[in-house]
């Protein structure tokens, strides 16, 4: 690259302003710039005798994870995560006692909102 356009293109990085997100919601990092999060579900339902799961949606939020254990003792066996696109699933294979569900934006979740169904 010739001397005065790479000096140009310096200048314009040089003069260029620090980007600031749109979602700025956590600490700021070196360009002031703030890291989305994304809120959790809340208002859990879930019926033990249709294996019917729903919850509140979240702003934004295309898809949800969803999973569930068919042991009430608090022993942690849930099932693999299963990405749905509405505020409802319908368990199969199973009879849902405690459930949890995450909110999921691109690369982006919430952590898991956990419900006893029992």
């Amino acid at each position: 690259m010739k001397r005065p356009v790479l000096a140009a293109a310096v200048l314009c990085v040089l003069a260029a302003q620090p980007a600031s997100a749109a979602w700025q919601t956590s600490a700021p990092g070196t360009a002031k710039a703030k890291a989305a999060a994304v809120t959790a579900p809340t208002g859990i339902t879930c019926a033990t005798s249709t294996g019917v799961v729903t919850w509140q949606a979240v702003g934004g939020v295309p898809n949800y994870d969803l999973r569930w254990s068919d042991k009430g003792n608090g022993d942690g066996n849930f099932t693999t995560p299963v990405r749905v696109s509405s505020t409802s699933y319908t368990v199969t294979g199973g009879t849902p006692l405690r459930v949890r569900v995450r909110a999921v934006a691109g690369s982006w979740t919430s952590s898991y909102t956990e419900q006893n169904c029992s």
